[in-house]
């Protein structure tokens, strides 16, 4: 009995596992199938080793050096700069804005969203200067030269 039982765990899990394998098909892979001019292929190979919760950390880790680079810098221009050469990506990009608490929509385009960072790690900063009547780094270096 504790065999049958034990089998029958292990055929659900295994017709879990196809239910999700099936459930991420397209819709035209399901409808060659429904029209039987497809079949299915089983293919066993390990998992991959690194857990979601993992791939999660690092990716915060990953946004975290990102924001504390953007910190750092003294210029929208550079702010722009930064992330065209190290965020490019649409989806690092929405998960950047997320950590920041910035409202994006699903609409925005690349330029949008690096344009709303940049605003709120580097521009606040320039407009807060420019209130106080103070220069930024940058501004200062200019004017020291001339």
């Amino acid at each position: 009995m504790a065999n049958l039982k034990n089998d029958l765990e292990l055929v659900a899990h295994l017709l879990r596992e196809v239910a999700n394998q099936l459930s991420s098909l397209d819709s035209g892979s399901i409808e060659l199938l429904q029209k039987g001019v497809a079949c299915l292929e089983i293919v066993v190979k390990p998992k991959d080793r690194m857990t979601n919760r993992k791939r999660q950390n690092v990716a915060l880790v990953d946004m975290q050096r990102h924001i504390d680079a953007l910190y750092r810098l003294d210029s929208r221009d550079q702010g722009i700069a930064y992330l065209q050469t190290n965020v490019s990506q649409a989806k690092e990009l929405r998960s950047l804005a997320k950590e920041l608490d910035l409202h994006i929509l699903r609409s925005d385009k690349i330029a949008n969203i690096i344009d709303k960072i940049v605003e709120a790690t580097i521009g606040f900063r320039a407009r807060s200067a420019a209130i106080r009547g103070e220069s930024t780094k940058k501004d200062r270096g200019d004017n020291e030269s001339k």
